[in-house]
């Protein structure tokens, strides 16, 4: 199948082993890792899903905290006992949700935000209403 479209892709991050695939033991616990990655590739977000590697060659227990600039500064594991069947697939994009608090929100309803040169913006609700699905 496809390893990569424009935005999304088998996820592999460059550690003291070189290129490896990045295993979904501890990184599918949430997206902060994929935040982690899409931030370093230059988009505002990202999510992940189950992949599937063309090999078995992986970082294991990618444990990101959301501090790091580069996802190999996430601590992790080298030896692994991960399948190509537990590949992350990782998914970027240029919106997010926040809370009134400015926090990510985690609930799907919040404040949306839109991420462009300048950063993270408000987008104005001028021309949405209650038809909207956007």
């Amino acid at each position: 199948g496809e390893w990569v479209t424009d935005n999304s892709g088998l996820l592999q991050m460059n550690g003291a082993e070189g290129w490896r695939y990045v295993c979904d033991d501890v990184f599918a616990r949430n997206d902060i890792g994929a935040n982690v990655a899409c931030l370093e590739l230059g988009y505002a977000s990202g999510t992940h899903e189950d992949g599937t590697a063309p090999e078995d060659l992986f970082y294991d227990a990618v444990n990101c905290d959301g501090d790091e600039t580069s996802l190999a500064e996430c601590p992790h594991l080298s030896a692994e006992d991960c399948q190509v069947s537990e590949a992350v697939w990782v998914t970027c994009g240029t919106a997010r949700l926040v809370s009134t608090s400015g926090e990510m929100a985690a609930d799907n309803s919040g404040l949306l935000q839109m991420y462009s040169t300048e950063g993270w913006r408000y987008v104005c609700d001028d021309l949405f209403d209650q038809n909207d699905n956007g």
